[in-house]
């Protein structure tokens, strides 16, 4: 009977192991990258594939924007077209969320994406900002609200320190400024 005990013990200990070795964040991470490399997904499938590991694993909504922005985009996010090719999967990932959260979750995602994972190209932010506005991904509303936020880990990611969040804000301080101006245009007509 102590065998049988044991034995239950072991099996479950080592499932739980498994489980902890790979997060859920990083099971679907591999699952979406294993996804592309297999398919060649438009942006609705892409979205799709995410959106189902994201509720069949039970985290958070906002997981799916970090996952798709960690997957979909390297060092070469501009000048390797990488944003210009997946701009339909983020209009739809943005799109699938009547809130607006899911925008803000985005700008959070590219926060650590330049902040955590390629700050050598920190100085293309504003510039990644800026095409998602003009593709119509994210709203003028949700940027200047995000700009005049200050740090609110709320939709920032714990991993970014306010400081790095700080600097990030600043260096898009010319096309805020930009933004406000052409808000306060559309008012005055």
């Amino acid at each position: 009977d102590d065998d049988d005990d044991d034995n239950d013990g072991d099996d479950e200990d080592e499932e739980a192991e498994e489980e902890e070795e790979l997060s859920s964040t990083e099971l679907v991470t591999n699952s979406f990258r294993k996804f592309l490399e297999e398919e060649s997904p438009d942006g609705a499938a892409m979205v799709e594939h995410v959106r189902a590991n994201q509720q069949k694993l039970i985290m958070p909504l906002s997981a799916c924007a970090y996952i798709m922005v960690q997957v979909l985009f390297d060092e070469n996010i501009i000048k390797g077209g990488q944003l210009a090719k997946h701009m339909q999967a983020l209009e739809i990932l943005v799109a699938s969320d009547a809130n607006k959260f899911m925008a803000r979750h985005l700008i959070g995602a590219f926060e650590e994406f330049f902040c955590k994972h390629h700050p050598s190209i920190i100085k293309v932010f504003p510039l990644v900002l800026k095409t998602l506005y003009d593709e119509d991904v994210l709203e003028e509303e949700v940027i200047l609200d995000w700009a005049a936020a200050g740090v609110t880990h709320q939709f920032s990611p714990t991993s970014v320190s306010a400081p790095e969040i700080n600097a990030l804000r600043a260096s898009c301080d010319t096309f805020i400024t930009w933004l406000k101006e052409a808000d306060e245009e559309e008012d005055d007509e």
